[in-house]
């Protein structure tokens, strides 16, 4: 039986087939001899194809989405990495730590001058004295907090 033959035996029965389609399944080991025996190894030997599956259509789609992600957060991870490395990115609990303790350095400084050292040197001192010489404890201390 030809591949034209058996593609219009099966077009008669409902099913439509090509014959090259005939031809790519008699070389996967298709039966020659009948459209029902072909029709049955067809059944058997079918393979899922994206689309006519819709749930396979979903699933690879799901598939590619993951991986998709997954490379994008493996190149976040070597970005970070590298910048480490180069010197560009620091820890956050590194910064947190040094800005925690300038930031406790400052507070100190100030308060020794504002409490001990500002009421003894201002004492019966005018207004625009006191405030010049608060001016200059709080210049200070946000010079040393603005230093990196």
């Amino acid at each position: 039986m030809t591949s034209k033959k058996l593609s219009d035996a099966l077009a008669s029965a409902g099913h439509k087939i090509t014959p090259e389609t005939v031809r790519k399944d008699w070389s996967k080991g298709a039966p020659r001899d009948s459209a029902e025996a072909y029709l049955r190894w067809r059944e058997k030997h079918a393979e899922k194809s994206a689309r006519g599956d819709p749930d396979l259509k979903a699933a690879r789609l799901k598939l590619v989405l993951e991986q998709t992600e997954l490379t994008r957060i493996r190149k976040e991870a070597e970005e970070i990495e590298l910048g480490q490395t180069r010197g560009e990115l620091w820890r956050k609990a590194e910064v947190l730590a040094a800005y925690k303790s300038t930031l406790a350095k400052v507070r100190a400084q100030l308060d020794a001058k504002l409490r001990v050292d500002l009421p003894a040197r201002c004492a019966g001192q005018p207004a625009e004295v006191i405030e010049a010489a608060i001016g200059e404890a709080l210049d200070a201390a946000y010079s040393a907090i603005s230093q990196p």
